[in-house]
């Protein structure tokens, strides 16, 4: 992982770490995202971090409270801009079609993915151990991300002749289309690297299969 140089990454809520806290951090990205949770050691983070263990745990108790101290991250960088982007969007009487929603929705989402892969993998691999991660990643898709999505569904359905398709079920096909999308482009770049391509595609059969037919 190329380290991140702008410090504001790792700004959040007010609070400005210190320099040693943040290169603990990217250190622990880097490390964690790599071997996993349990396969690392605070030993390595110290050692990526250019700093002694000693000096690690004068920041951090444990290996957990690093890990706990990545969620704020992510949900400043990846759910933060998904609300705001959200709200702004939903707010505006701009004229737009379903096709040009979805289309900005799996672009905008993709790049959020992207910029953020390696602090979104550690959050979602380690959610299954860890009760305290999954409620948080649970709460911000249940009362953020899934709402917003659910309202531009229904907006578009009332501006547009839609079929009488329930709105979560599309929600849920969407955000499966996103993930699906993500991971075949990060695992099987060859077969299904072209991205706009892809999501133009997608699109369309989404589209089409939720108009009704004349």
């Amino acid at each position: 992982m190329e380290l991140v140089k702008d410090s504001s990454y790792f700004t959040y809520s007010g609070e400005k770490l210190s320099e040693k806290q943040i290169k603990i951090l990217e250190a622990a990205i880097m490390i964690i995202s790599k071997n996993g949770f349990n396969s690392s050691r605070t030993s390595e983070i110290a050692s990526q971090a250019g700093i002694s263990e000693g000096t690690l745990f004068r920041y951090y108790s444990s290996k957990k409270e690093i890990l706990l101290s990545l969620l704020p991250i992510v949900i400043h960088h990846f759910f933060k801009p998904i609300i705001e982007e959200s709200f702004i969007r939903n707010k505006s009487n701009q004229h737009r079609t379903i096709e040009d929603e979805l289309k900005y929705y799996f672009h905008k989402h993709h790049q959020l993915i992207s910029e953020n892969e390696r602090l979104l993998k550690i959050i979602v691999v380690e959610s299954l151990y860890f009760p305290e991660i999954k409620l948080s990643f649970q709460t911000f898709m249940k009362n953020s991300v899934v709402p917003s999505l659910e309202k531009m569904i229904e907006i578009q359905k009332k501006k547009y002749k839609m079929k009488n398709v329930d709105t979560r079920l599309v929600s849920k096909t969407i955000i499966s289309l996103l993930i699906g999308h993500v991971l075949l482009q990060s695992y099987l770049p060859d077969i299904y690297g072209n991205e706009e391509t892809s999501f133009e595609t997608t699109v369309n059969l989404l589209v089409n299969g939720m108009k009704e037919k004349r």
